[in-house]
């Protein structure tokens, strides 16, 4: 919307030496969420796109998360997220659709 009527900005500090992209913010199945990551704090961050407020943050990673991925989503919503960090490590989690909130089993 050109308006800038529903326009809102991330306003965390995000790390200085990463180039932020599209590799950087990933929408859940029902584009109710966003996940974004480049956080100074070595954290992505999932923010309602209907309120725009910070919902969760995620660590797990040594270094500064650089990137994103989602998998394909089940009944439900519920999905599987990559994140990449500059540690050279990629961490799976898991999105419940249900509760809306990111963990590292299904099962919780």
């Amino acid at each position: 919307n050109n308006s800038g009527i529903s326009k809102r900005q991330i306003t965390d500090l995000v790390d200085q030496s990463i180039q932020i992209n599209t590799h950087c913010f990933v929408v859940t199945a029902d584009n109710r969420y966003i996940l974004a990551c480049g956080f100074w704090d070595k954290s992505f961050r999932v923010y309602s796109t209907e309120t725009g407020k910070l919902t969760q943050i995620v660590f797990g990673h040594w270094d500064v998360v650089t990137c994103l991925a989602r998998s394909e989503s089940y009944i439900g919503g519920d999905c599987y997220i990559v994140s990449g960090s500059r540690d050279a490590t990629l961490l799976l989690w898991y999105w419940s659709g249900r509760h809306h909130i990111i963990g590292d089993n299904p099962n919780n």
